[in-house]
């Protein structure tokens, strides 16, 4: 039997439905009818069979394509399919592959991602929702995925497969804590965090996707300059969360003084120990036990631990608390974190006995250092010493640290002294009537015997040099003796306190020197009818038996005219010998020599180096070198026997802090000096800030000059610096610390030569440009602050800021073709400065934001202006006239102008200046 297309009569017009009906009867009958039936052939059953194999022209199987559709007995069957379709297991229907489900339009489309779409066995009267079946949960797929083993796992989770009951399962979990999976790849396990690294615990299931959800855990930061380390936070900080940022500091969270146990604080509370040389303040007072503390820093504040006491830190309940110095002793100032630091104070000493609280010098002993001596140096080797108690050392409030007062002490030798009709015998001659050291101090005291007269009051000794002849028993002349009980102290006080009275001697005037009854007499050093009538002081006669005041005609030795024409002692570095006729000045020594003191009276007395010299003897005295200094006080050179100059003293220091969170970076500067520098005043920082803190000053970089960076080996601070101490015309260096970059920077084309002469007539023809130099320690008017402002800690104010009115301005004279300085430091800088010749050259290398003008007209008044402007770092001036001190214009209309930079907190930039020694003026 044939099977008909798929469009059945049921589906035919009434009329073509019949007669397709009939034909179908009319075929079946002559199929039936015997051969040879009404002369019809018979069908052969070959013929039949050929017939039934033969395609139709419509295939009833939609979608089949024509020729693949053949008709097997009773049944069709397709072997291609179109539409995107194939035959299913039965070939009996052309369905969508796997992967694939059917479209309104009879042909397939793509499976949905996150899902998966196994072949049908029919697409007839089927949802095509329903061949869709959703990848377990946590898992995903791409379009047109046909099986299970398709889905894999997102990102976030791992990958599980296995069967049950003999079905295929797949699970996703999301990632355990502390690892991450970037998934989509059937990773059996997630993958753990680096070493240290933690998941946040508050972040949602599966959303560790990747490696950047291992963060630093609370208490950790990473490793500057890594971000695959970590490093606990350091002890004074923490950190409270998860995440890359870096610790806090207690200082920034909770205030100064304040730091943690150990590191790797995980909260704000455990900035609850005290760091050492701190104390705790509560409400304006420190606290000296624990009754005051309540566990909690609220509304608490510190302060260097007080003066006297000793603040180990930790725990303020505990070792934290400020411990007494023992034996009562005292600490030089606040801030002390260790026992070594009590000492006893000048004019104190700290028994042998241990068990003994530290003691008063008594009078007629002294000491003047800080230190643990067990006993007090004695004025002298014996005799009636008395000594004062006319030393202060300065006493410090226990809660505010400010002033609170003096303790008198006899803390240096001019607290000794001998009494009203006393003098000072010598076991020791010294070296040319000097005693220069504590050793060579056998002195004893006496009471002056009959015929000698002594002090008519209290005599104290110097703390240098110390001359015999001020000291000794005058005796009268020969054969004179002395009398009259109005001359003559009656009593002395032992230094037990015990008044003595004198027996004999004891006279105080050398109007006690008289003439023996019956006895008269003339010497070169009297004159006239009366033997007490001296010849000025100073001068003598050129031989006995003289007696006239004009026979007084020259001078002692080392005497000689003084600035009012009267007879005066030689000053130290000058000398005169015998018969210098008056009026005529002492001869000064030699260049670069001195005397040990004044009154010399030889030039061999010139033995000395003199002030802003030095050398190997006194043969070999040249000035000074930047970074030296010879005092005008010959005491050292006496002292250790050396003539070469003194390095110049260090330790002031300037400070930057370039985040809140990062300790303050403190430079420490070498010294440098003027040239020929005779004090250590004339010492300054060879490098410095203008201002503590974020200081920049914008300099332009000029074509010799360009900026440092990453080619060269210069990625620090003093790096930076150094490469701008190499380079002679360099003024100044700026380093990035973001960028890590450093710009040197010269004031124009001429450089400052090593002539003072040249560079001068430069200045006198084309002006220049002032750079603003500071001492090389602090003076008493800029002692460093414990941070504020912009001092980022550690730094020191440019200013007082407990006095609202500003100094006056300084002084300058003009000497020559420098500035000298004739007034002592001020806060706001040496007041010397270092000269770069050619304003022009220089106005071309500086931005213009920089630059203010200056109504000044003179170059002291120029370098005044700014002298009193904390941020200005220097001064542009025209060409200068040395006579007059005035100066041209620079530009139009202007003479000065103040270089003035800025101070931003976190600006990464901070400039130096360089005070170069054969630029100082």
């Amino acid at each position: 039997m044939i099977q008909l297309e798929s469009k059945t009569a049921a589906h035919l017009p009434l009329p073509q439905q019949q007669l397709k009906t009939n034909l179908a009867l009319v075929l079946v009958l002559l199929l039936a009818l015997p051969l040879g039936l009404n002369g019809f052939r018979p069908i052969s059953n070959a013929t039949a069979a050929a017939a039934a194999q033969t395609p139709v022209k419509k295939c009833p199987i939609s979608n089949c394509i024509p020729s693949a559709c053949k008709l097997t007995g009773s049944s069709w069957s397709c072997s291609a399919c179109s539409f995107q379709r194939v035959p299913n297991a039965k070939r009996n229907e052309c369905v969508c592959p796997a992967g694939k489900i059917p479209s309104d339009d009879r042909r397939c489309t793509t499976c949905p991602a996150d899902s998966y779409c196994p072949a049908a066995a029919t697409n007839i009267n089927i949802d095509p929702a329903a061949l869709i079946r959703p990848c377990p949960a946590n898992t995903l797929s791409a379009q047109g995925a046909s099986k299970l083993s398709d889905c894999v796992n997102a990102p976030g989770y791992s990958y599980k497969f296995s069967t049950q009951g003999g079905k295929a399962a797949v699970t996703a979990l999301p990632c355990p804590a502390d690892s991450y999976c970037v998934g989509l790849a059937k990773q059996p396990q997630c993958t753990p965090c680096s070493r240290g690294f933690k998941t946040d615990p508050a972040d949602e299931p599966g959303s560790a996707t990747s490696p950047a959800v291992c963060v630093p855990p609370p208490g950790y930061q990473l490793t500057p300059g890594s971000s695959r380390t970590l490093m606990p936070c350091p002890s004074g900080s923490f950190k409270g969360s998860y995440g890359t940022g870096n610790c806090t500091s207690c200082q920034a969270a909770v205030g100064k003084g304040f730091t943690t146990a150990a590191e790797g604080a995980e909260s704000e509370e455990e900035c609850r120990e005290l760091l050492p040389g701190y104390a705790l303040l509560r409400q304006g007072r420190v606290l000296l036990d624990a009754a005051g503390w309540d566990g909690s820093t609220a509304g608490l504040s510190t302060k260097l631990c007080p003066q006297g006491y000793v603040c180990l830190g930790g725990p303020p309940a505990a070792d934290g608390l400020p411990q007494p110095c023992p034996r009562a002793m005292l600490t030089v100032g606040e801030g002390a974190d260790s026992t070594a630091t009590c000492l006893t104070p000048p004019g104190w000493f700290l028994p042998q006995d241990t068990s003994l609280a530290m003691q008063e010098c008594p009078s007629g002993t002294w000491k003047k250092d800080w230190d643990r001596a067990s006993s007090c140096s004695p004025c002298g080797n014996s005799g009636p010493w008395l000594s004062e108690k006319s030393v202060q050392v300065q006493l410090l409030n226990l809660d505010t640290g400010g002033p609170s007062g003096t303790l008198d002490v006899r803390g240096a030798r001019r607290c000794c002294y001998i009494q009203p009709g006393m003098g000072v015998l010598a076991n020791d001659t010294g070296e040319g009537g000097f005693w220069v050291s504590d050793a060579q101090m056998l002195l004893d005291a006496i009471v002056c015997p009959p015929a000698t007269y002594g002090i008519a009051g209290n005599q104290y000794l110097p703390d240098g040099l110390i001359e015999f002849n001020g000291f000794a028993c005058v005796a009268c002349a020969p054969g004179m003796i002395t009398a009259g009980e109005q001359y003559r102290a009656a009593a002395y006080v032992s230094s037990s306190g015990e008044v003595v009275a004198v027996s004999e001697g004891g006279f105080v005037d050398g109007k006690a020197c008289t003439n023996r009854p019956g006895w008269g007499f003339n010497t070169n050093t009297f004159s006239g009818n009366e033997s007490t009538e001296c010849c000025p002081m100073g001068t003598t006669t050129y031989a006995a038996a003289s007696t006239s005041t004009a026979d007084c005609a020259i001078y002692l030795p080392g005497w000689g005219a003084g600035g009012n024409g009267e007879a005066a002692k030689c000053p130290q570095g000058s000398f005169a010998g015998a018969n210098v006729t008056l009026s005529t000045k002492c001869t000064a020594c030699p260049e670069g020599t001195t005397t040990p003191a004044a009154g010399a009276t030889s030039p061999s007395q010139c033995s000395l180096c003199g002030p802003g010299y030095g050398g190997p003897d006194k043969f070999s005295c040249t000035k000074c070198s930047g970074g030296f200094f010879q005092p005008a006080d010959t005491s050292q050179q006496i002292l250790t026997g050396s003539m070469q100059c003194m390095l110049c003293p260090t330790g002031r220091a300037f400070s930057y802090s370039y985040t809140p969170e990062l300790p303050a970076d403190v430079y420490y500067p070498p010294a440098t000096s003027v040239i020929g520098a005779s004090s250590s005043e004339q010492c300054l920082s060879d490098f410095a800030q203008t201002v503590d803190g974020a200081f920049f000053l914008e300099l332009r970089l000029n074509e010799e000059y360009a900026a440092l960076g990453a080619n060269t080996s210069v990625y620090t601070l003093r790096e930076c610096i150094q490469a701008c101490r190499e380079q002679g015309a360099c003024a100044a260096a700026t380093f990035n610390y973001e960028s890590r970059s450093c710009s040197l920077w010269k004031p124009g084309s001429s450089s400052s030569s090593s002539s003072s002469s040249s560079d001068a007539a430069t200045l006198a023809a084309a002006g220049g440009i002032a750079f603003k130099t500071w001492m090389s320690t602090y003076g008493p008017d800029d002692k460093p602050s414990g941070g504020g402002g912009n001092s980022g800690g550690g730094g020191y104010y440019d200013y007082n800021p407990y006095d609202p009115s500003p100094p006056p301005p300084p002084d300058y004279g003009i000497v020559g073709n420098a500035v000298k300085k004739t007034l002592t430091p001020q806060s706001l800088g040496s007041g010397y400065f270092t000269f770069w010749p050619n304003a022009t050259a220089a106005l071309a290398s500086i931005a213009p934001g920089v630059l203010q003008q200056s109504t000044a007209d003179s170059l002291s008044g120029c370098l005044a202006a700014c002298t009193m402007d904390s941020l200005c770092s220097g001064a542009l001036f025209g060409a200068y006239d040395a006579a007059s001190g005035a100066i041209a214009e620079v530009a139009p209309g202007v003479r000065c102008m103040r270089l003035k930079g800025s101070v931003v907190e976190g600006d990464p930039r901070r400039t130096l200046v360089k005070a170069k020694d054969v630029a100082l003026r």
